[in-house]
């Protein structure tokens, strides 16, 4: 059993850790039963196994993450102003080959599929999604019905109703 009450990599506060698990008799298998993660905004559970030796030694994990407040959660990481509101969920397979006898990103695959509810993002920095911004059917909307002025629709940021997506990570 491991417990880690506040979990910080590269300066980044992640969240407190739990993870319990048992090794297999006989076997070069640790089973990992349960993993959370707990922080402001997010909370992640999981489970997967971690093989110490052989071709595919490495850690393999699967998990969920309910997101209440992706804001609260990117603030607590150290990326504040980033989103407004947001909540949602994650679910992610992945594998790190070789770990922890070696470290390195070229060893991390796996898939994450991400779905977003609605928000509003913060800082837009790029004249397209500006243009996108002015050109949407929400700030139009909001415009005829007289709530926004068109300087204030570039200095509200970029909101969404949703936002989906799926990542791969591959070698």
């Amino acid at each position: 059993n491991l417990h880690i009450e506040q979990l910080e990599i590269a300066g980044k506060r992640i969240g407190s850790v739990l993870a319990e698990g048992k090794s297999e008799p006989d076997s070069d298998i640790w089973q990992l039963e349960k993993l959370s993660v707990v922080a402001p905004g997010m909370s992640l559970t999981g489970s997967g196994h971690w093989l110490l030796n052989g071709e595919s030694r490495g850690l393999y994990i699967e998990a969920q993450a309910a997101i209440e407040s992706l804001q609260d959660y990117l603030e607590f990481f150290g990326v504040p102003d980033v989103v407004h509101g947001t909540k949602g969920a994650l679910a992610m397979q992945f594998s790190w080959r070789n770990l922890p006898w070696r470290v390195a990103l070229d060893d991390l695959e796996g898939d994450i599929n991400v779905t977003l509810g609605k928000g509003r993002l913060n800082q837009i920095q790029s004249r397209s999604a500006r243009l996108l911004e002015v050109l949407s059917l929400q700030s139009l909307t909001r415009l005829a019905r007289l709530e926004l002025i068109i300087g204030g629709v570039l200095s509200e940021g970029f909101p969404y109703d949703a936002l989906r997506g799926d990542v791969s990570l591959r070698e």
